[in-house]
């Protein structure tokens, strides 16, 4: 299977396409509501690349139990038709 990453251009252009998305926040260990010495918080001295690398290459896509399959099939076909395009332009190059 091959990977997909999605950077900051692709994002744009799913908005340009009507495919609303964003970014992942930073990493839940990284979130300053965590640090201190209160036990009821996780861990975050420690490494964790798993939340790293989603930080880094995560996005969100639209999520709702109202999304119809037409919807799905649209967000998919756009997704789709970006990474034929990117692969055209990279072997262009």
């Amino acid at each position: 299977m091959k990977k997909f990453y999605v950077g900051s251009l692709e994002i744009v252009e799913l908005k340009e396409r009507g495919v609303d998305t964003r970014t992942f926040f930073i990493g839940m260990h990284k979130q300053p509501a965590y640090f201190g010495d209160d036990p009821r918080f996780p861990d975050t001295t420690g490494n964790y690349p798993g939340s790293d690398e989603l930080e880094a290459k995560g996005f969100y896509l639209p999520s709702t139990s109202h999304l119809t399959n037409k919807q799905i099939i649209f967000i998919v076909n756009q997704i789709k038709e970006i990474q034929k395009e990117n692969r055209e332009e990279n072997a262009n190059k």
